[in-house]
């Protein structure tokens, strides 16, 4: 697998043009949250506009987003360019991987995850709010919601479309 990295602090482009190649878009340099935010929805725009509209069984791109609660509409009744990629562009081959430190997505990216890892919450609220996702049953949102405030360093709850129990993993340091 090649590595390219095409895009630091304002500079570079973006080109579709080697799907083998790992491409890897950071927006460090740019200053503001609004900027980076900007940047990514351009680069994400790029990147839908550029994939063939066939129908694929392998994922062509897998775009991945790190403190991605960021790139989310926040008036609620528009989707943002993130989410129509999540929902609608997983037919054309786009996988989209979202992470975040926080628990403020919107329910329908929630709804169509297929896999979700959950660490350690420090708050009640969010503990509640990760339980109600993970839990398999909703009598069970409140012990998993203590679990959850209580995980160790290097532990995480995995839950997946395909297994109906969350599993408990430990990553262990590199």
């Amino acid at each position: 697998m090649f590595f390219t990295e095409v895009c630091k602090g304002g500079g570079g482009g973006f080109r579709f043009s080697d799907l083998g190649r790992l491409n890897v878009v950071s927006l460090e340099g740019f200053g503001s949250v609004g900027e980076k935010v900007l940047a990514g929805h351009l680069v994400l725009h790029g990147i839908l506009q550029s994939v063939p509209r066939r129908i694929y069984d392998k994922p062509l791109v897998h775009v991945v987003l790190d403190e991605g609660h960021r790139f989310f509409s926040r008036s609620g009744n528009v989707p943002s360019l993130v989410e129509e990629a999540y929902l609608e562009y997983r037919k054309f081959g786009v996988m989209v991987t979202v992470a975040t430190s926080t628990v403020d997505l919107p329910s329908p990216i929630v709804s169509n995850s297929s896999l979700i890892i959950a660490h350690r919450v420090n708050t009640v609220s969010a503990a509640k709010a990760v339980a109600e996702i993970v839990a398999p049953a909703p009598p069970l949102v409140n012990n998993y919601a203590k679990y959850l405030k209580t995980l160790k360093t290097g532990y995480a709850i995995v839950s997946s479309a395909e297994k109906p129990q969350p599993t408990l993993v430990k990553i262990d340091k590199p």
